[in-house]
């Protein structure tokens, strides 16, 4: 095994027997960034495809200063926030599982909601005039599904399957809505199951995941429920995607180095590691700078201006790459943007403020602060692949989240629970 390789999941192995440590936090912000970046840089580093490369020095210093800048900036947070009392995730879950939502008003927003997801998801059917899962070309026409307007509303399904989460774990009895609630849930999960979009699914099961660890302890079951889970929605929809392709398409296509019988690892493998191996490619060849277009893309969208400047500016999204793998992890926007500096102060920011959600999580958790830090785990956890920030849907769930559960929310925070221990 290659050294570097050795060293990372040396790491990743010891943040994972951190895990077992009394009143430790699986989903502290550092310990799930050291985690994931030990754990994709490991996996890197053994080259098991062609369409890898050698690393040059500049590739390795500007992933290591975006990492370390994180890292940073959570560290300063950390600093101030040092001698104050956190509660620990126990007591936060005697808080959050006895936390109060306005029934009514929460139900009301939920159909509200689901409505205008129905509505613009039958709009956008009837002007494209297909449903990919049902179509002869799954894996072309998936890509023709976005209608502006009512396009970005039908990705509301990750909001709304998260809601209805929050109702049926929060509320008590009320039966005949939970029903009403679980029938919705299954609507809107296979509706935008149909699409072949596995992001927003993928979104909502990390983020209820993050939430249920905070409501209750997690067990095997739990554990097992949303591995299989999270695996199915993945490959299932790959399936679909490429079951006009023979078995061992994805296999060849990767280049692989090693024995076709362990074909079924090189999705996963090349999934992880081609981000970082387009990331440290690129970074070598840019001569111009965009600005602020790639960060902050979700701005341009609202505004309408992002494919006028696109088509003005003659922009290419995926440059330089060498292979049909086409992410770059999400510091590369950040570097496309503003060069090495801006790259440094922005993953300094953004680890400073996911650690200050956190702890103010910590110091006073309620279900709209933990809605908020779940957001802030999917985007660490996927760091390694896109850059979330930039993109209009998840801006438009954070901002879903953000209000539903600020509007919804009774109050039923630390002073409470200390008042009645």
């Amino acid at each position: 095994m290659l050294v570097i390789s050795f060293i990372c999941f040396l790491i990743l192995a010891i943040v994972i027997i951190s895990f077992f440590f009394k009143n430790a936090d699986i989903f502290s912000p550092s310990r799930v960034f050291i985690a994931i970046w030990a754990f994709a840089i490991g996996l890197a580093d053994l080259k098991f495809s062609r369409f890898q490369h050698p690393w040059s020095s500049y590739g390795w210093m500007t992933l290591l200063i975006s990492i370390a800048s994180f890292l940073l900036g959570s560290f300063a947070v950390y600093v101030s926030y040092y001698k104050k009392k956190l509660l620990s995730v126990q007591e936060i879950r005697v808080i959050i599982s006895n936390s109060k939502l306005d029934k009514k008003k929460f139900f009301l927003l939920i159909l509200l909601l689901f409505s205008a997801y129905i509505i613009s998801y039958t709009v956008v059917i009837l002007i494209v005039g297909f449903v990919p899962l049902l179509s002869n070309h799954p894996s072309e026409l998936r890509t023709q599904m976005d209608v502006f307007g009512f396009g970005l509303i039908v990705h509301s399904s990750t909001s709304i399957m998260y809601f209805v989460l929050l109702y049926l774990l929060l509320i008590k009895q009320d039966y005949s809505k939970k029903i009403i609630l679980t029938i919705i849930f299954l609507i809107t999960f296979a509706t935008y199951f149909a699409l072949l979009q596995r992001y927003d699914l993928i979104f909502w099961l990390i983020i209820s995941l993050v939430f249920y660890y905070y409501f209750r302890k997690i067990n095997f079951k739990t554990v097992l429920f949303f591995s299989v889970g999270l695996t199915s929605i993945i490959y299932a929809i790959q399936n679909i995607r490429m079951s006009k392709y023979f078995t061992g398409y994805i296999y060849i296509f990767s280049k692989m180095k090693f024995s076709p019988k362990y074909a079924v690892f090189t999705e996963p493998y090349m999934y992880v590691v081609m981000n970082l191996e387009n990331f440290t490619k690129a970074v070598t060849k840019v001569m111009n700078y965009t600005y602020g277009y790639y960060t902050f893309n979700f701005v341009l969208s609202l505004s309408g201006l992002k494919h006028w400047i696109k088509d003005y500016a003659n922009l290419n999204d995926t440059p330089f790459l060498n292979s049909g793998y086409n992410t770059y992890t999400m510091f590369w926007d950040f570097y496309r943007d503003f060069g090495l500096l801006g790259l440094t102060i922005i993953s300094f920011g953004l680890g400073f403020l996911v650690s200050t959600q956190y702890y103010n999580f910590r110091i006073n958790p309620t279900i709209h602060s933990l809605s908020l830090y779940a957001i802030c785990v999917f985007l660490i956890l996927f760091s390694f692949f896109i850059n979330p920030i930039g993109q209009l849907h998840f801006f438009f769930n954070t901002c879903l989240i953000f209000i539903f559960t600020l509007i919804a929310s009774q109050r039923n925070n630390r002073a409470n629970y200390e008042s009645t221990n």
